[in-house]
C-alpha cells in the first residue's frame, strides 16, 4: 500500500495504484497463468535439454557414476525424455 491506502501492484520495475484501473492490473499480474507449467519452462525441448545436461553431469561425476556402469544410457535417457 502507499501513503493513500491503495493497493499497489508491481511488475516490470513500475509501480501502479490498483484504484486507476483495478482490473486492469489485477490481469497482468495474473496473465502467465494462461500457460501450465511445462509450456512455461520451455516445453518438450527444456526437458530434453535437461534430461541431456543431467546425465552428462551424472556420467561425469566419479562420486556416483559407478551406479550407471551396467546401464543403458540411450534407454535411461529415452525413459525420462
Amino acid at each position: 500500500m502507499n501513503k493513500s491506502g491503495n493497493i499497489i501492484y508491481t511488475f516490470s520495475g513500475k509501480h501502479n495504484v490498483a484504484t486507476e484501473r483495478p482490473g486492469y492490473y489485477a490481469f497482468k499480474v495474473f496473465c502467465h497463468l494462461k500457460k501450465n507449467l511445462f509450456e512455461r519452462i520451455g516445453g518438450v525441448a527444456a526437458v530434453h535439454n535437461t534430461v541431456e545436461l543431467f546425465y552428462n553431469k551424472v556420467l561425469n561425476d566419479d562420486r556416483i557414476n559407478y551406479f550407471f556402469f551396467q546401464t543403458d544410457m540411450t534407454h535411461q535417457k529415452k525413459i525420462l525424455k
